[in-house]
Parts: structure tokens; sequence; C-alpha cells
């Protein structure tokens, strides 16, 4: 069993969802995506710069965004479903 570890990885949500939907396409902080090998217990790292992209991922699928804030930036982590949770939210 694989397990990742995210320490420093913001998983609140609320701010990061409000503020971070410039755009469709975001090619300086892209959408990493999880994804694990079963079968020889390999982790992949996808960078995806088209959020059409991420959501054709399985719903518990892991994502990191960095989200670029004025003085800071921060990495956040959710899940695929969790995005297109957001965005049916929004209408989009």
């Amino acid at each position: 069993m694989i397990t990742l570890c995210t320490e420093g990885i913001r998983h609140d949500l609320d701010d990061f969802f409000k503020l971070s939907f410039p755009g469709e396409v975001e090619p300086h902080h892209p959408y990493l995506v999880v994804t694990v090998i079963q079968a020889t217990d390999r982790i992949v790292i996808h960078a995806e710069t088209r959020r059409k992209d991420v959501l054709l991922y399985p719903d518990d699928t892991v994502v990191l965004k960095q989200w670029p804030g004025k003085w800071r930036s921060d990495v956040f982590q959710f899940t695929v479903g969790q995005l297109k949770a957001e965005l049916a939210k929004k209408g989009g």
C-alpha cells in the first residue's frame, strides 16, 4: 500500500475554490495529478495545464494545485471529485 504524505499542503479548500479559477488554461501553475500504478507500486505525477484534462481522471484521484497568493503561494490538495463538485456549484 502506498501512502501519499503531503506535509505542508493545505486541505482547507473554501478560499482556494473561491479564488482559484481564473481561466481554463493555467500553464504557470499546473494541476499536479497523482496516480498510482498498483501493479508496480509506482506513483506518477502528471502536470496538467487544462482543467478539462484533469476532469478526465477518476473522482478519487488526488490533485495538488499551487495558488499564487498576493504575499505567498500555497499548495492545496483535493480530489477530482471535489473539483467537479465545485465546478457544478459555479455552473461550469
